[in-house]
């Protein structure tokens, strides 16, 4: 007869959270590195003090806090998740021994 089981692996879990705060780590790189290579134009530009020039400006502002508070996030949502994870699998093996 076979039995029934649930079959879960726990580091997955863990290793998801991890990679969402890799891939938030990755993309603030990313961005960090497209700023730095627009910094001429924007300079120029941004010296014009044309109305374009300051929106984009604020857009830019706006754009680095959302950015930042997306990471911050992410990486709470990571962290947590983790924890959880190693609290679910530490809770397993206890209980493993409740039902050998």
């Amino acid at each position: 007869m076979m039995q029934d089981q649930i079959t879960f692996t726990w580091q997955r879990g863990a290793n998801a959270a991890q990679q969402a705060m890799m891939t938030a780590r990755a993309l603030a790189e990313h961005l960090n590195e497209l700023m730095t290579r627009l910094k001429p134009l924007k300079d120029d530009w941004y010296a014009t003090g044309s109305s374009s020039a300051q929106s984009a400006q604020l857009a830019e502002a706006r754009m680095n806090t959302a950015m930042t508070d997306m990471t911050e996030v992410i990486n709470r949502l990571g962290a947590t998740v983790g924890s959880n994870y190693e609290d679910a699998a530490d809770l397993d093996r206890k209980m493993a021994g409740w039902f050998a």
